[in-house]
């Protein structure tokens, strides 16, 4: 059976992903639990939210890439600034930094987000460390059959 590691604060949205796959699921709740997990597992495919819960939301590392030209210096970038963003987990982390320190996981990474804004960027930071990476909202129509098909490459590989 194939193992999926997924960085989520959602217990909706793990019940779906347990639901829509035949992988074995392992949840992860903050990123100090995905480093956890990556390292007693072997995962086929790891799955990234960016939004983890309440905590404020830190600012952008000096080497993440930009925000998207469309958010970029406007009043989202400002909130983050300022700590208006809730978006960290209970250790005030996100999934930006999940992509920035976990170990390379030997398999792809789906960022399943539905933000817009910070999905893009987790993807750069992660294909920038030689991963590959790719985002589809969650609940989308295609998230099911991305999740199915990246598992099925794994298992080709």
């Amino acid at each position: 059976m194939q193992t999926v590691v997924v960085l989520e604060d959602s217990p909706e949205r793990v019940k779906w992903l347990r639901a829509n796959t035949e992988a074995r699921v392992v949840w992860a709740k903050t990123v100090q639990e995905l480093h956890a997990a990556l390292t007693k597992e072997a995962p086929d495919l790891v799955i990234l939210d960016h939004d983890l819960g309440e905590a404020d939301m830190a600012p952008p590392a000096p080497d993440d890439p930009p925000f998207p030209p469309d958010y970029a210096d406007g009043e989202f970038e400002s909130m983050v600034r300022r700590g208006v963003w809730k978006s960290g987990d209970l250790h005030g982390q996100d999934g930006r930094d999940a992509c920035r320190t976990m170990r390379l996981p030997g398999c792809h990474v789906l960022v399943c987000s539905v933000n817009p804004i910070t999905a893009p960027v987790m993807v750069e930071i992660l294909q920038r460390r030689g991963i590959l990476a790719w985002w589809v909202p969650f609940h989308s129509v295609m998230a099911s059959t991305v999740v199915q098909d990246a598992l099925a490459v794994m298992r080709r590989t």
